[in-house]
């Protein structure tokens, strides 16, 4: 029974995990460090299957010591409307900022608001003086977690766990090969 039941469930894991693919909004992003600074941040940004034509950006810094943050600036207004691939700027509305705090630069394109199916995320944290990145992380909207660049985590959207775990019980039927517990 397993073995017949196997491929069906590998070829429903297989279409979960491809049509996921094919709807979901992608983003990659990196710090220019040619442009940012303790005065003004800038991100090369790539985003693919969106929908909208709006987009949102803010920047932020925060004390570690005090943990006081603060919003050096944010906006929203139009954007692409299927994808883009260049610079969005952050300039700091409140001016320059001294040297070692930390920044973070966020930003979506697609929908206001924002939504997984139709919106791209995107964020850098980064020390203003040094441009050393503390964090980064892009993808549909809702699914980043912002991490060390240098992190090694590996991480599954919702579809892509769903298919795992389907997976992994055929495996665990199959090498049981049906056999009932005594």
């Amino acid at each position: 029974m397993f073995e017949r039941l196997f491929p069906i469930v590998a070829l429903l894991a297989q279409a979960i995990l491809s049509a996921n693919a094919l709807c979901a909004p992608t983003a990659t992003v990196a710090l220019d460090t040619e442009l940012s600074g303790c005065e003004f941040g800038r991100l090369l940004v790539t985003t693919a299957g969106i929908s909208g034509g709006r987009q949102f950006w803010r920047a932020t810094t925060e004390d570690f010591q005090t943990h006081e943050s603060a919003i050096l600036g944010e906006g929203e207004g139009s954007g692409p409307a299927t994808g883009y691939s260049g610079g969005l700027e952050f300039p700091f509305l409140t001016g320059p900022i001294p040297y070692g705090i930390v920044v973070k630069l966020y930003g979506y394109q697609g929908s206001t608001p924002p939504t997984p199916a139709t919106t791209a995320e995107f964020s850098v944290t980064y020390v203003c003086d040094t441009l050393e990145i503390l964090a980064i992380g892009a993808g549909p909207y809702g699914t980043i977690t912002a991490v060390s660049p240098t992190a090694d985590i590996p991480a599954l959207s919702t579809y892509a766990l769903l298919a795992v775990v389907l997976l992994i019980g055929m495996i665990g039927a199959a090498a049981l090969g049906g056999r009932a517990p005594q």
